[in-house]
């Protein structure tokens, strides 16, 4: 297998000097290159593939955040990773929608490693032949469709912050509306309408506005695309439901808020093979309900991929969380992470999904992956993220009845 290639990124060449030493056992599963600042970053770009940029914030000529946008633009597939002590708020609030990962100087040693894992794996199975094929798709949807995903992915991929993702449900009524529903279904402070926009972030609380927005989004596509819509409240229904329950699992912790994300949007690929695959996606589900198998497996037989790897792999191109995609393309597979640091998030969300995902939605039975938490030690945790799945699964079902 191809060496994966990282460009680190420093004006300081002490600082360089650091990654040097503290990554030297590396080398030999990873291609490492060393750039003194953000000119010389972008020249060997030019000359060279690269898989992951891990760059400093505070650097003179080109910074952290101008150079990950840059790199967005000539090479999104490339991952980003914000390696920084200090930063202006102006800055970080730039780099926010370029960079994938952000991690403090000093940075421990296994944390960057794990975060480069992480990256490599995402790149892994980005560049798939199984996930091309589907993802290739896109690009051929019938014309709604397809201009409802092109504003999917102006809203999720285009703003830089939460004003300009303000400006553009402003200039959506329909997108605001569903992104103020969307607030009030995850029980957040939400006022019952906006009528110039203004106040959008507030209603999403301690949620990433973009992201809460692109979930709205994302569960109208169907509907877009001349689907039943009911299919769209399906995915939704038990999206909140796991949003929920896996916010509850860290209180307000910064995984809280990973775990919050992923939850909501962990069933992503599903509405992708829906537009993409119709009437096999559709035969996926029938086989899971006349087999009484878990549909994953049955897409994978199918596709060569089901769809929880499609949809991290959409979430990764929108630039979303690492830790997110993370979870996400693992949610019913955990066993397949080869990292030992770091999973809580992925491991929280593999449960609640399993059970929401069993309890709310007919042919997506889950089973838990009881070694993979016994070995992770995370066994006595599962007992707490399941009973927050189960009080949601009764909420729901609640609403419905």
């Amino acid at each position: 297998m191809t060496l994966r290639r990282i460009l680190f990124v420093d004006d300081e060449p002490q600082l360089l000097d650091g990654l040097r030493d503290l990554l030297r056992r590396d080398r030999k599963r990873w291609e490492m290159v060393f750039a003194g600042g953000g000119e010389e970053a972008l020249e060997e770009l030019s000359r060279a593939r690269f898989d992951v940029v891990v760059t400093d914030m505070r650097m003179r000529g080109i910074d952290g955040a101008e150079l990950l946008r840059r790199v967005r633009e000539r090479r999104p597939g490339i991952v980003r990773i914000v390696l920084t002590g200090h930063a202006e708020k102006d800055a970080l609030i730039r780099a926010v929608p370029v960079a994938h990962e952000f991690l403090s100087k000093p940075c421990d040693g296994d944390l960057l490693r794990a975060a480069l894992e992480r990256s490599c794996a995402f790149r892994d199975l980005s560049e798939s032949d199984a996930v091309r094929a589907v993802l290739a798709r896109l690009g051929r949807l019938p014309a709604a469709a397809r201009a409802a995903w092109e504003r999917l992915e102006a809203l999720a991929m285009g703003a830089d912050g939460d004003d300009d993702v303000e400006r553009a449900l402003a200039a959506d009524e329909p997108a605001r509306r569903r992104c103020s529903e969307l607030a009030r279904a995850l029980g957040l402070d939400a006022p019952a309408t906006h009528d110039d926009g203004s106040g959008a972030a507030a209603e999403v609380g301690g949620v990433a506005l973009r992201e809460a927005a692109t979930a709205s989004e994302l569960f109208a596509l169907p509907a877009a695309a001349g689907r039943d819509p009911a299919r769209g409240a399906l995915l939704r229904r038990a999206a909140v439901a796991a949003a929920r329950a896996a916010r509850r699992s860290f209180g307000g912790a910064h995984a809280g808020a990973l775990a919050f994300s992923a939850g909501l949007l962990h069933d992503a690929g599903d509405v992708i093979l829906d537009l993409v695959e119709p009437e096999r996606a559709a035969a996926c589900w029938t086989r899971a309900v006349a087999e009484s198998r878990p549909r994953y497996d049955i897409e994978r037989e199918v596709f060569g991929v089901s769809h929880a790897e499609i949809g991290a792999c959409v979430l990764g191109r929108f630039g979303l969380p690492l830790a997110v995609v993370e979870a996400v393309a693992a949610h019913h597979r955990p066993g397949a992470l080869t990292r030992t640091k770091g999973l809580d998030v992925a491991a929280a969300l593999h449960v609640v999904a399993a059970r929401i995902d069993s309890a709310l939605e007919p042919g997506s039975e889950s089973v838990v992956d009881d070694a993979f938490l016994e070995r992770q030690g995370f066994a006595a945790d599962a007992v707490a993220w399941s009973a927050a799945a189960r009080d949601e699964i009764a909420a729901a079902t609640g609403a419905v009845a």
